[in-house]
């Protein structure tokens, strides 16, 4: 029986006051624009256990750990590195999103991948990501995974979260965290904006979901991140409410993931500010309520969750041995990654030019081994053209996917190529010209997980108000790329020549243009089956 799987429960803290105990089961998100001043307050007013931080130059977060380490050595520090130190901070290695992991199916890259994450993030002082994502991507229209999952079947999502976690936590290096228990991907809503529901049966969910899971704690991941959505069949609510998310559920977090499934490591739950949880109670409801459920960390705390917790305990709506308990399971993944020593805790050497090479180098290979050429009816491609033609590139997608893409990677590389490039943001009608002189036209779609507006992977307005010019029926050589969402397909029916890459990142582009001109060819697996759209062959 694993670590986790135990039937002896967690031993409870008998010699701290409640106050330090109720602190451990908070975890304030430090302000991006003042991240000094939050630590300072998540320590001395909320007295955290933890902290949460997102979207930081490499400086600041270095000049973070620093404080920490004077400050308090002990404390969790999480982030969300689900594709690379990254993801979070600037100038740190960023490798291909979760759903090209998933495309390339490479078990040992993805062990790999999150090895380096693991020691590259404790280098800038973090021990706790929130990844990998485990949700099965089911439904295409679900807008808040996308490419942040490993894909749809089952048995591949669980062989790649299993690498990933066996990366990520060997020889006690970071904390991992799957997420989003009991399971997101089956909704065409986003918990962002609202409960959203995964609607399976109890025999469809333990085929799928359950099995994920069982997967997930017999790997024993260090914790396990609870998802604002609710399970109908076992939890179908008691008023015009409906289900009510698993985030405030005592059968989904104690009944089913605590007992049924045997799971006693750490439980921590979605961002306390998503509309989720804050539409179905009260903001000042929801951090007792989580802890009542059988939760122990809650994110995204409020200011006033220490004193709202120590109330329930005081009127006996919590029991202090239930917080004693939760703490005690903080403190055991503070020892296991060495948080009681600063010695331990702070030795971290930053990643050689050599460990930076073999990162680039690895996040090279997934992008390469994710491309999958969906679609080739004209035979286009490999694509042949003079030297020193004239090329239009049209990029398409949210504004928010812009900033990454501003450093222009893709005309960039065509330009090192040779090629007198044309280049378009969300064009609109009027803004191309000309285009019957160019050798070839390359459409680019920048659609991720969570790409705003929050809500929606659909493309609509300024970002599809091209089309009005639509040159897809030309003879112009078009090649049409998404750099994200897999289903892009379904907008461009008419596309004779689309690829997927599956992530937006700068390698992911080089792989797709050494594709174009034949100096690579797409090894990779569709992670989703694109049913109704055309046959493909996925994992």
């Amino acid at each position: 029986m694993s670590y986790y799987r135990r039937s002896k429960a967690v031993s409870i803290i008998e010699n701290e006051s409640l106050d330090y105990c109720i602190g451990q089961l908070l975890c304030p998100l430090l302000r991006r624009d003042s991240v000094s001043d939050s630590l300072d307050y998540a320590l001395n007013v909320q007295k955290a256990g933890s902290v949460f931080i997102q979207n930081q130059s490499a400086e600041n977060v270095l000049a973070l750990k620093e404080k920490i380490r004077r400050r308090a050595p002990d404390l969790l520090v999480a982030a969300d590195l689900v594709y690379g130190a990254g993801s979070q901070i600037v100038g740190a290695t960023v490798f291909p999103q979760h759903l090209a992991m998933g495309a390339c199916g490479d078990t040992q890259k993805v062990y790999e991948l999150a090895k380096f994450t693991a020691s590259e993030g404790r280098y800038y002082g973090i021990n706790w990501t929130f990844s990998p994502v485990v949700d099965l991507l089911i439904n295409p229209d679900n807008p808040c995974l996308n490419t942040r999952a490993f894909g749809e079947r089952p048995e591949h999502v669980a062989a790649l979260g299993e690498a990933f976690v066996a990366g990520c936590q060997e020889g006690g290096l970071m904390a991992a965290c799957a997420k989003h228990f009991p399971g997101d991907g089956v909704d065409d809503r986003d918990q962002h904006l609202c409960t959203t529901i995964n609607s399976l049966s109890r025999t469809e969910w333990m085929q799928t979901f359950g099995y994920v899971w069982e997967k997930m704690i017999s790997a024993q991941v260090d914790s396990i991140m609870i998802g604002h959505l609710g399970l109908p069949w076992l939890d179908p609510g008691a008023d015009w409410r409906g289900p009510p998310p698993a985030t405030i559920s005592k059968p989904i977090i104690t009944n089913l993931l605590r007992q049924e499934l045997g799971y006693d490591g750490l439980v921590v739950s979605d961002a306390m500010v998503m509309a989720g949880i804050t539409g179905f109670i009260r903001r000042s409801r929801t951090a007792v309520e989580f802890i009542k459920a059988g939760g122990d960390i809650v994110l995204f705390c409020g200011a006033q969750d220490h004193q709202l917790l120590r109330e329930a305990v005081e009127k006996g709506e919590i029991e202090e041995q239930q917080v004693r308990r939760s703490a005690s399971r903080v403190l055991r993944l503070k020892h296991k990654l060495g948080l009681t020593s600063k010695e331990s805790a702070f030795n971290h050497a930053p990643p050689s030019t050599g460990d930076l090479a073999l990162g680039k180098k690895l996040s090279r290979e997934i992008a390469s081994g994710a491309i999958k050429i969906v679609r080739n009816e004209k035979r286009l491609l490999p694509l042949s053209i003079e030297a020193e033609s004239q090329v239009a590139v049209v990029n398409i997608g949210y504004e928010s996917a812009k900033p990454g893409h501003d450093q222009g990677v893709f005309e960039n590389l065509l330009r090192d190529m040779g090629f007198e490039v044309e280049a378009w943001w969300n064009p609109g009608p009027s803004d191309i010209n000309n285009l019957s002189a160019k050798a070839a036209i390359f459409l680019n779609i920048f659609v991720t997980g969570q790409s705003k507006p929050l809500g929606t992977t659909r493309l609509s307005g300024k970002t599809m108000s091209w089309c009005f010019r639509s040159f897809l029926a030309e003879e112009i050589p078009v090649i049409i790329t998404s750099f994200g969402c897999p289903y892009k397909i379904k907008e461009f029916p008419s596309a004779h020549t689309f690829i997927n890459a599956f992530s937006s990142g700068e390698e992911s582009q080089r792989a797709v243009l050494e594709l174009v001109f034949g100096k690579a060819q797409g090894q990779g697996r569709h992670p989703v089956s694109l049913k109704g759209f055309f046959h493909c062959e996925y994992y």
